[in-house]
């Protein structure tokens, strides 16, 4: 009798890229998938993007723009993937 296959859990996403961006410009982040095998897949492209300031927007998978801004101005970068969420 064969064992049912198992597959890996999905454990954790996370975000990687500048913490530091430039007014008037744009810069790409990545989303890792982390699985309990140890494996890890980039799924970029179908994550949710979001961010809370009105002087950045994402233009398209984790591609984010920034517009020009009056004075230093902090924000946060949150990604969702199959329900597991991760900011930056």
């Amino acid at each position: 009798m064969s064992k049912p296959m198992k597959f890996p859990r999905l454990t954790s996403i996370s975000i990687s890229g500048l913490t530091q961006i430039i007014e008037g410009s744009s810069t790409d982040y990545k989303c890792t998938a982390h699985y309990s095998d140890g494996s890890a897949i980039d799924v970029t492209s179908n994550t949710s993007w979001s961010e809370n300031s009105n002087y950045t927007k994402f233009t398209g998978p984790g591609t984010l723009a920034t517009l020009n801004v009056p004075s230093d101005t902090t924000f946060e970068i949150t990604a969702i993937y199959k329900r597991k969420r991760s900011k930056l």
